[in-house]
């Protein structure tokens, strides 16, 4: 169907109401998008600029059309193509009379869908930035491309917290966590008055271990012994390696007796626990240890010197038993 000047206004008109391909826009000389029908909604959405919507191969002539539209009383036509997602004409599937008419200080320009049109017959080109269902894609593909580098980033940051706050060998919490933690602790007791203690713990005659079945057995024997010590707390205490064989368990809202008690259990725990050392028979291992607790007007490096000399006593005066009291 080709428009004539008779017929274009009448033409033009019907289409607002209409759900035919044909596409109808009004546009002005800057190519802002004043009004469309549903026909030119369907197919590229809500645009509020031509030239946000398409790249004019002669977007130079394009505009000339548009300025010799506003000046003139006769509509312009030509054919045209648009291409979705590319920038040139090969195998363009939409194909279109574009004619334009001047209608109050605006152009009207209509869109007819063609067929069968060969490349003599374009007089311009048109790409569409993206049709609505190329653009979800390529949103959804950003979004998961997005998503897959986020977690990639976001596994990498757990790993280096992990790596800030455990021990690689025995996969328990290192020195820089236990201070954090007896901070938190220490801050809640001047906070509420809830005291807490601490049982530094030093596996027995250890270098005679590692002496006797080689260092790579010593190893074993630490990370048997940190398995021991996780699996006989309680569900809120916390556990953590404090160096060499020394380990430390901080006991929250729990007072001397009670410690006592809990780390009388995990020593009958560690001693009924022997480690399997391949080519030679299971070794039964014990730790010393000193509790102390948490008092007003006591630093953190006071409540660790307290439980540690009480650990030294422990380990001279026989081992394998637990010191909550200065004895002289």
């Amino acid at each position: 169907m080709t428009m004539t000047l008779n017929t274009f206004t009448q033409q033009s008109l019907s289409l607002w109401d209409s759900h035919s391909q044909i596409m109808l826009i009004k546009i002005t000389s800057t190519g802002d998008i004043i009004a469309h029908n549903m026909a030119f909604t369907s197919q590229f959405k809500a645009y509020s600029n031509l030239f946000e919507l398409v790249t004019l191969t002669h977007i130079g002539a394009f505009k000339q059309n548009v300025q010799q539209c506003l000046l003139s009383d006769s509509p312009l036509s030509f054919i045209t193509n648009f291409s979705p997602d590319k920038n040139d004409v090969t195998d363009i599937p939409y194909s279109y009379l574009i004619t334009m008419e001047r209608l109050d200080g605006m152009i009207q320009l209509i869109a007819e869908p063609k067929s069968n049109l060969s490349h003599e017959d374009v007089k311009a080109y048109f790409s569409m930035v993206n049709d609505f269902s190329n653009m979800t894609r390529k949103i959804q593909k950003s979004e998961f491309r997005l998503k897959k580098t986020n977690d990639k980033l976001n596994e990498k940051i757990e790993k280096v917290e992990y790596l800030a706050n455990h021990d690689m060998l025995t996969d328990m919490f290192n020195r820089r966590r236990i201070f954090e933690q007896l901070n938190t602790e220490a801050e809640r007791f001047l906070r509420t008055g809830d005291t807490f203690c601490i049982l530094i713990a030093d596996i027995d005659l250890f270098k005679k271990i590692n002496d006797s079945y080689g260092h790579l057995n010593g190893d074993l024997v630490l990370q048997r012994f940190a398995v021991t010590l996780k699996e006989n707390i309680r569900p809120y205490d916390f556990v953590g390696r404090f160096g060499g064989e020394e380990f430390i368990v901080i006991f929250p809202n729990t007072k001397t007796e009670t410690a006592l008690s809990v780390a009388n259990r995990l020593l009958q725990a560690v001693i009924k626990s022997p480690i399997n050392i391949e080519g030679y028979t299971s070794l039964s291992i014990s730790f010393s240890g000193g509790i102390a607790q948490m008092t007003h007007n006591m630093t953190i490096e006071k409540l660790i010197e307290i439980a540690d000399n009480r650990l030294y006593y422990a380990k001279k005066h026989g081992r394998q038993q637990i010191i909550v009291n200065d004895i002289s």
